[in-house]
């Protein structure tokens, strides 16, 4: 267990000095519930119960120490929120049940870590007659430029919301059965970042 979880730190891109401040032989404490089995944090997180957001409250700790310890890291989840991040945690969780809190989220984490934002962004505000949501503006760019790469938008990406960002995502929302609000909201970003643009 202890090779794995060193492993997925490595894959990480954290060096040895700062991914194992441990004992001599690579060991540390593991504090609050990321030392909990994956089978004690699936039924907390069916359940949706007090003991979730105590995993809630040590996740987003997690990630705001590697933000700040990891290289050439400024947000290693710039549109993902705690909530998307439990979820994904829940899915490694259920392929390995015995597995430690801790490195299901290092699995996560390791799996976002190619979309993170390496240099401070300033945040923008998403907005229509509706609703409103923050995003970084870098973020917002990287959105539009894969708009623009699928098809969508027509206009230079600048991390600025306007008519033709909304317009874009409201189309692609509607072509991949979302609600079409036209805003970068969480299930949006989620299926754009996947998305594939036709060959």
């Amino acid at each position: 267990m202890r090779k794995r979880i060193r492993g997925v730190i490595f894959g990480l891109g954290l060096a040895a000095g700062q991914a194992l401040a441990a004992d001599g032989n690579g060991q540390f404490g593991i504090k609050g519930v990321g030392g909990a089995h994956c089978e004690n944090y699936l039924q907390a997180f069916e359940k949706k119960d007090q003991g979730y957001l105590m995993y809630l409250g040590w996740f987003g700790g997690y990630i705001s120490a590697t933000n700040q310890y990891l290289p050439n890291t400024f947000d290693i989840t710039p549109w993902q929120s705690v909530g998307l991040v439990s979820m994904a945690v829940a899915n490694v969780c259920r392929q390995n049940p015995k597995a430690s809190v801790l490195e299901a989220v290092q699995r996560v984490l390791q799996g976002v870590y190619p979309l993170r934002l390496t240099q401070a962004s300033p945040m923008t505000e998403a907005k229509t007659d509706k609703a409103a949501i923050q995003i970084y503006q870098a973020i917002l760019e990287q959105a539009q430029e894969k708009l623009k790469a699928l098809g969508y938008y027509k206009g230079e990406p600048d991390g600025k919301f306007g008519p033709g960002t909304r317009k874009a995502l409201e189309a692609f929302q509607k072509d991949n059965k979302l609600q079409p609000t036209g805003l970068p909201d969480q299930a949006t970003l989620l299926a754009l970042m996947n998305a594939k643009p036709a060959q």
